[in-house]
């Protein structure tokens, strides 16, 4: 028989004497609770729901109590995985930063018991392919890119790689490392995707293959002439031209005149005949290659101090082929160089007397009886109108000449005269085109001495007008 009493205030005395009776406390809830004895209850340890890490981890381990009736507990844990925490009452909450597979003891205790159990929390990786742009890599067959660096992960995933429109002759693994060598150099674009076994994740890449470029030269000895310009340029012995950078270029053992330029072109004049080695280096991104040259340098012309007087010649070493010299009495024993061009000058850009510079007054006549023909000569001249026009900031004809380089002069009318009379050995070199040529002699404060080849005349011009200079060098 049961008897059921309400939870009043009672004592143990007042109740009845009844035989074999058991007495219940009913709660005011309607729940029977044995008056002999606590809740019996187990705590059984589970694999929790799976969570990709950053995400928001929630469970009530009190869904995990195995008991016939309800129970209270008190929860704790001393070994939970960081970001997460237990509230007394059994939630667990928070987020994992990082994947992987995370094991923690959760202790409960209540009606008179205390257990522990072991739970399990799998934490998936978060992670996504990122849109790239591909390193420049050779057109060469042992090409590998390894595209898990291009995963943005908390981890280390487990990924399962494939793709679509890979250039020909590249293939991707199962692992992800792009492989092989492309047919062609060039911009690839291709797609990649990649699969955990629950996200997938699909990227656009770009692929850059450069050629696989060398200094390739059939011949590695450069041929020119000593005495005259040359060229060579280093650009055609390249096996490829780089497509993604420009090469530079740079030169050892190089003889005096010449030079090399950013684009890889040799050039200049030197007097340094010869075998000269050479040692070219070329950068293109992050390639360097060296290739040995022998720049052979030959004789094809004449130097002057080895002539007999009376010499006339097109082949001067020293100066282009081509630039012609006389050597003989009429210019004392030494070789004088002309030099042509049709550029006009002005005299001078100022009317002053120079009075450091010969002056001839006579209008026109081919005698020179009343000219100074001997000091100073067409080399002073120069120099003086120079210094001259340099201290007042004014350009000359005569400075056109010394920009040429040392030694390089304006003649005097006087030297001009004297070449006359060998006119018809140095006729070549000065057209006979009836066109005026200026000297280095004043006619006076405001005008200078014009020679003109063609007829010998000469006469004077106002310095400001523009006339044809005819520069010479090593005159005595």
């Amino acid at each position: 028989m049961k008897k059921y009493l309400m939870a009043t205030a009672i004592t143990l005395a007042a109740l009845p004497a009844f035989a074999q009776t058991e007495y219940v406390f009913r709660s005011p809830a309607g729940m029977d609770v044995p008056s002999n004895s606590a809740i019996a209850w187990q705590l059984q340890g589970q694999i929790l729901t799976s969570v990709n890490s950053g995400q928001a981890v929630s469970a009530d381990l009190n869904a995990y109590v195995q008991s016939d009736t309800p129970v209270v507990l008190a929860w704790s844990s001393v070994d939970l995985p960081s970001g997460l925490s237990l509230s007394q009452g059994g939630v667990l909450s928070g987020s994992i930063a990082n994947g992987g597979n995370y094991t923690f003891n959760a202790t409960a205790e209540g009606e008179g018991a205390t257990h522990s159990a072991d739970f399990s929390l799998a934490v998936g990786y978060s992670w996504a392919l990122q849109d790239t742009d591909l390193p420049v890599v050779y057109h060469t067959p042992d090409m590998s890119i390894d595209l898990n660096e291009h995963v943005v992960t908390s981890g280390a995933p487990d990924l399962a790689w494939s793709s679509a429109g890979l250039p020909s002759g590249v293939a991707l693994s199962g692992e992800g490392i792009l492989y092989g060598q492309p047919t062609y150099a060039g911009r690839h674009d291709f797609t990649v995707t990649a699969s955990d076994g629950q996200q997938v994740s699909s990227s656009a890449f770009k692929l850059h293959i450069e050629h696989d470029w060398s200094l390739n030269a059939s011949n590695t000895t450069i041929t020119a002439y000593a005495g005259q310009y040359m060229g060579y340029n280093f650009m055609s012995d390249l096996s490829h031209n780089p497509i993604y950078s420009t090469p530079t270029y740079s030169v050892t053992g190089l003889p005096e005149g010449l030079s090399l330029d950013y684009t890889g072109h040799l050039s200049g004049m030197t007097n340094e005949h010869g075998a000269h080695p050479i040692t070219l280096t070329v950068t293109a991104g992050d390639r360097t290659v060296t290739q040995n040259y022998t720049l052979q340098l030959n004789l094809d012309c004449i130097d002057p101090n080895a002539v007999e007087m009376g010499t006339i010649s097109y082949e001067f070493c020293g100066y282009a082929k081509g630039t012609p010299f006389i050597k003989g009495a009429e210019t004392n024993g030494n070789a004088v160089l002309f030099e042509y061009n049709t550029f006009t000058y002005h005299w001078s850009t100022v009317y002053q007397d120079i009075e450091t510079v010969d002056n001839c007054t006579i209008y026109q006549n081919q005698s020179l009886t009343e000219c100074s023909t001997v000091a100073p000569s067409g080399k002073e001249n120069t120099l003086n109108i120079k210094s001259h026009h340099e201290a007042i900031g004014a350009m000359s004809a005569a400075q056109a000449c010394t920009q040429r380089g040392e030694g390089w002069f304006l003649p005097s009318l006087g030297e001009f005269q004297q070449l006359s009379a060998i006119k018809d050995r140095w006729n070549g070199f000065i057209p006979m085109d009836g066109q005026w040529y200026w000297t280095s002699t004043e006619f006076d404060f405001a005008h200078a001495k014009v020679f003109n080849p063609s007829n010998d005349y000469h006469t004077y011009v106002a310095k400001g007008n523009g006339m044809r200079i005819r520069c010479a060098r090593s005159w005595n």
